[in-house]
């Protein structure tokens, strides 16, 4: 039980009488009744004062679960951290797409694998460009291959290289994209691991 008080401060013991009183003509106990009315007196007279707001460290968003919500709430707000949830997959989500996926040949920085169609070997490369772009470079160096000496030939393109020494042909539509990256600096590890492997 609350009381809600709305007279004036000068009426306020009248009111507070007349209330006690009803409430024991109505069968609570007195001890209750001036319980109650102490707590709000104190209320009244000494009004909490609300917290400072505290401008948070860090900004933080988690997927939102029931169970826990309540507790990463406490946690995040006693280490001055922000919390926001966001919602869990739901069937519209997983449904519809807003947005047009990209073709995995116009992913840039990524690490491709080109096969020679007539032996086993296998080319690995990177580009920080769209890799059809770096593809269709191979193609042109291997028919223009006149066009240059060997050694440069072999630096700009050693799939077309490959071809003109041995006389192979190379399987260009069975170029695989192996992995990408975020960064143009993770490419040459990212490619070591892949010739690795």
């Amino acid at each position: 039980m609350e009381l809600g008080i709305s007279c004036s401060p000068k009426h306020l013991a009248n009111e507070l009488t007349h209330i006690k009183q009803v409430l024991l003509d109505n069968g609570y106990p007195w001890r209750r009744i001036d319980h109650i009315m102490d707590q709000t007196r104190e209320r009244i007279n000494h009004p909490k004062q609300c917290p400072k707001e505290t401008q948070a460290n860090a900004q933080v968003m988690v997927p939102f679960f029931p169970s826990i919500a309540k507790s990463l709430k406490t946690i995040s707000r006693r280490h001055q951290v922000g919390l926001t949830f966001t919602s869990n997959l739901t069937l519209r989500n997983l449904l519809t797409r807003t947005k047009t996926p990209t073709l995995p040949a116009n992913i840039p920085n990524a690490i491709y694998q080109i096969p020679c169609q007539d032996c086993n070997q296998t080319y690995w490369g990177q580009t920080k460009r769209p890799v059809y772009k770096r593809i269709t470079e191979h193609k042109r160096f291997t028919r223009r291959a006149g066009n240059y000496d060997r050694e440069d030939l072999e630096f700009k393109s050693s799939v077309a290289h490959h071809s003109i020494i041995t006389g192979r042909n190379i399987a260009f539509d069975k170029t695989l994209i192996l992995t990408t990256a975020q960064l143009p600096s993770q490419l040459d590890m990212l490619e070591h691991a892949a010739i690795k492997n």
